[in-house]
């Protein structure tokens, strides 16, 4: 539990380091934007805006879409005379309310986009689990997706195939590692709770595809196989057999738990040396 508790916490601080990268990265564009003047047009601000206000009750459930969008998107309203003939033949006048959109900035438009990606994943996790609602705003926030990726689209290139770059690159190297995988599993929560608890955590070191995602997490390194090394052997140490009665090492256990999961100490060379020298290393250990 407590190498569990280690790796959870070595996990989030890696999580945090590389989306801040990604952030720093996403506000100079945003800046280089700004300089540009580059802007979305009024009617596609209408779009998002129609989109987001029609649908109230599904997005009051993303307060910060619902909020980005009031404040950056709101229209304008301005009143305009109008003049009605009633049935006496009076002329009356009665204003009508015209509501006027602007153009958003990019970096407005940038944040929505973040936003709404984040909060469609957790809607379509959310539908996955049979969550009441989920699937009616999974279904929504994609509609609003396509509409800021058509918007997107329409940014002068020098900026938009930088950003489009930048997520390409953002999904391989944080969405892919942090979202699926190991790290689809590392912190993430359920309706019953943390969906891996910490002493769960070791036992999935065992499976080479996740070895394979702890590579990818914290990069390959000596701090890196010095967990796996550790989760291999406190998976091992956990098994009911790994000691005999007397609390030495059982050999053959050992054995038959480096056949089984060749594979995997195959892909951590710190494990191999360890493991030649069990029975004195897991003294210490």
């Amino acid at each position: 539990q407590e190498l569990g508790e280690k790796i959870k916490q070595a996990y989030e601080g890696r999580r945090i380091a590389v989306r801040d990268l990604f952030n720093k990265q996403y506000d100079a564009l945003n800046q280089e934007a700004d300089k540009l003047g580059v802007k979305i047009g009024a009617d596609q601000t209408a779009n998002i805006y129609n989109t987001v206000l029609g649908n109230q009750q599904i997005f009051e459930q993303t307060p910060e879409i619902f909020s980005l969008v009031q404040s950056a998107f709101k229209p304008k309203q301005t009143a305009q005379g109008g003049q009605i003939v009633d049935a006496a033949g009076n002329v009356i006048t009665q204003p009508t309310q015209v509501l006027e959109f602007e153009p958003v900035s990019f970096a407005n438009l940038s944040a929505l986009d973040k936003r709404v990606n984040t909060d469609f994943f957790a809607a379509q996790q959310a539908a996955s689990l049979g969550v009441p609602g989920a699937a009616q705003r999974a279904y929504t926030l994609g509609q609003l997706k396509n509409q800021i990726q058509e918007s997107i689209s329409s940014l002068p290139k020098e900026i938009g195939d930088k950003y489009s770059a930048l997520k390409s690159a953002y999904d391989d190297q944080y969405r892919e590692v942090f979202r699926k995988g190991l790290g689809g599993l590392v912190g993430a929560k359920t309706r019953m709770g943390e969906r891996l608890k910490d002493e769960d955590i070791v036992g999935q070191l065992t499976k080479p595809s996740n070895v394979d995602d702890f590579y990818r997490i914290f990069g390959q390194n000596a701090d890196t196989e010095e967990f796996l090394t550790n989760g291999l052997v406190s998976k091992f140490l956990s098994e009911p057999n790994s000691l005999t009665a007397d609390g030495v090492l059982n050999q053959n256990a050992l054995r038959n738990f480096v056949r089984k999961n060749e594979e995997v100490i195959a892909k951590i060379p710190a494990s191999q040396g360890f493991l030649a020298n069990a029975e004195k290393n897991m003294e210490a250990f």
